[in-house]
């Protein structure tokens, strides 16, 4: 398994609805589960919010090459009482 550690920003309005894809090349299956987790700060333990595969996380594609396309929708109730500010977040597999 690959780690990559991407910095990639995210920008939302407190209270709308965010819905992005995530595409991961040559996974071969479906993994057992997907985590993208929302904190205040990077090393807390206490997550703000958190999405799992089929619950705020589909599949859109798979394909013949082991090619894998997700979607990560965050809802409005999720970040409605998040402070405006900057927050982290990470996707795990």
């Amino acid at each position: 398994m690959r780690l990559v550690k991407n910095h990639l920003n995210l920008e939302m309005v407190r209270g709308d609805t965010l819905a992005f894809g995530i595409k991961i090349y040559k996974l071969g299956q479906m993994p057992d589960g997907i985590w993208f987790t929302c904190k205040e700060n990077y090393d807390d333990k206490e997550t703000l919010f958190q999405k799992t595969l089929d619950d705020g996380i589909s599949v859109v594609e798979q394909n013949d090459d082991g090619d894998y396309y997700f979607r990560v929708n965050v809802s409005p109730t999720d970040t409605l009482s998040l402070e405006p500010k900057k927050y982290y977040y990470d996707c795990v597999i």
